[in-house]
């Protein structure tokens, strides 16, 4: 059974849900929070109409780099 409670991702602060999902090593995103950003990019892929928008997530994923710190030992090696 999922769990639909909601919990603040460690780096942005968003309410995400709370998960195991897995996550990006060296990015500071709670699971659920990199889940969401999975769910976004699948949508932007799979309906055009999003084409128009999708800079907006890439290259090599700005916006969550913009609200999730990275390891400053491995900052070289983020997404």
């Amino acid at each position: 059974m999922p769990n639909n409670e909601l919990k603040p991702c460690i780096g942005s602060s968003a309410l995400v849900p709370d998960n195991d999902s897995p996550t990006r090593k060296y990015i500071d995103a709670s699971p659920g929070c990199w889940a969401v950003f999975g769910q976004v990019l699948a949508k932007e892929f799979s309906d055009i109409t999003y084409f128009p928008v999708h800079n907006l997530t890439t290259p090599k994923p700005l916006s969550i780099r913009a609200y999730h710190l990275a390891d400053p030992s491995n900052r070289w090696r983020c997404i």
